[in-house]
């Protein structure tokens, strides 16, 4: 047709044929959390590209000036049993680590020519949000996750708070917790119309969890060291303030959405 261009690709042996309108097309960059580390999460990266080997080197140098040692290794690592399930659960490791592999993919995907019209993040990922709306460096980016992080290991209330999720919504939940217990949890995000988090002591979401599976309701623990989102981090949130305080956010290119409430931070 006039005014389109003809795509032919082929993968996993098959042919695929057709045509896209000729104008860039809209898309939207959003960003993985803590919960998403994997074992050697940024190797294929690392070790293919010099550009991402200088950001790691850099992203590296930052973590050992906060006190964090071996932030890279682990990325590229195949054989997680050199590293021990808590380290890999640590979230001082984790959140400059997640973040530094959401920068490298955008890198990765702006040299490819793909570029975001639009950008967002879930929890921990917004700020390589930020990052990819030209709003904070990279450094910051990595010196603020790094921080957080810290700030939220240090948490000092209770070891056992930790986080649950059921796919339900809001008003399901809340009955299948007065089945369950009589214990205090509360609601740490609402994810989509059919899905929750919740936080609370394990004990408490253990019950509610294996109440819900009685009714039919998907649920299970997130991969987290403490119950974030939620009131339980308040010290952690206060510590956290004063090195975000001191963060000045520049002019971005691409606008950014919050995930609190959806609103956006307009570019420019």
């Amino acid at each position: 047709k006039p005014g389109d261009q003809w795509i032919i690709h082929a993968a996993d042996a098959s042919l695929y044929v057709g045509y896209c309108r000729s104008e860039r097309p809209r898309v939207a960059f959003i960003f993985p959390g803590q919960g998403s580390q994997r074992p050697a999460m940024a190797k294929q990266l690392i070790q293919r590209f010099p550009w991402a080997r200088r950001l790691a080197k850099l992203a590296e140098g930052i973590a050992q000036k906060r006190g964090l040692r071996s932030l890279t290794a682990q990325l590229q690592d195949s054989f997680p049993d050199q590293f021990p399930k808590a380290q890999w659960d640590d979230t001082r490791w984790v959140q400059p680590a997640v973040t530094l592999v959401n920068v490298l993919w955008h890198e990765r995907l702006i040299r490819a020519g793909v570029t975001p019209s639009i950008v967002a993040g879930h929890s921990l990922g917004e700020y390589a949000a930020l990052y990819a709306a030209g709003t904070l460096t990279f450094a910051r980016t990595l010196e603020l996750t790094t921080a957080r992080g810290q700030a939220m290991a240090a948490q000092s209330g209770s070891a056992d708070a930790t986080l649950a999720y059921l796919a339900c919504g809001a008003d399901a939940v809340a009955q299948v917790a007065r089945h369950a217990t009589q214990a205090h949890w509360q609601f740490a995000n609402y994810n989509a119309p059919d899905q929750t988090v919740n936080a609370g002591e394990r004990k408490t979401l253990q019950a509610i969890v294996e109440q819900a599976k009685r009714e039919n309701i998907e649920g299970g623990f997130l991969p987290v060291s403490n119950a974030f989102h939620s009131a339980y981090m308040r010290q952690a949130a206060m510590a956290f303030a004063t090195e975000a305080t001191r963060t000045r956010l520049r002019a971005g290119h691409v606008p950014f959405v919050r995930g609190t409430d959806g609103g956006r931070l307009a570019k420019g």
